[in-house]
């Protein structure tokens, strides 16, 4: 798939599942490959089976489940289906949540245009304690507080990022450039450099 060849890599991933319908890992192989062809509704069958499959899975399979429901959750994103989406979602605040299931949260923050909500949850969420999942968070605290006009909260928040090390730097430029500042995110970029 990487290098260009979707057709064969779909074929393999099938085979693959002819010779064990069980393997989950090869599903959920050929879903994100679905995924990137769009063809979302095959995809969502695929998770759906892999789901139920993983339904009869001692909890030590926790971990499968989130990368399942991450999956259902990016696939009713990308279709903007956000009903569909918020069951996925909530399945994934059950433990501090990670880099990715926290920017699925943020996506269907923005795509409801819920700022505010996205904020509250923000602030009431468990994040995963690495410095990149709290760099995330602060990134989409500020991108979030922008939205809703809160200039001096996201300064507050920013600040501290674009004072910090290269990755904190970008993590806030990233904010800012998605609430399309581009001439603040161009200005902080010289102030770092300098």
């Amino acid at each position: 798939s990487r290098d260009g060849r979707p057709e064969a890599a779909e074929q393999l991933y099938r085979r693959a599942l002819a010779a064990s319908p069980a393997d989950a890992d090869a599903a959920m192989g050929l879903v994100r490959l679905l995924v990137d062809l769009r063809r979302l509704d095959e995809a969502r069958s695929l998770i759906d089976g892999v789901w139920r499959q993983l339904a009869d899975e001692p909890p030590a399979a926790d971990p499968a489940r989130v990368e399942v429901a991450q999956e259902r959750a990016t696939v009713e994103l990308i279709d903007r289906e956000l009903d569909a989406a918020r069951p996925w979602l909530d399945r994934l605040t059950d433990g501090p949540l990670s880099r990715r299931s926290l920017a699925l949260w943020i996506e269907y923050f923005r795509q409801r245009e819920a700022f505010q909500e996205g904020l509250a949850f923000l602030a009431r969420v468990r994040i995963a304690s690495d410095p990149a999942s709290s760099r995330m968070s602060a990134g989409f605290t500020a991108e979030l507080k922008l939205a809703v006009g809160d200039e001096a909260g996201a300064r507050t928040v920013l600040d501290p990022l674009l004072a910090g090390d290269e990755e904190d730097v970008v993590a806030a430029r990233g904010a800012i450039e998605r609430r399309k500042r581009y001439r603040a995110s161009a200005a902080s970029a010289r102030a770092a450099l300098a």
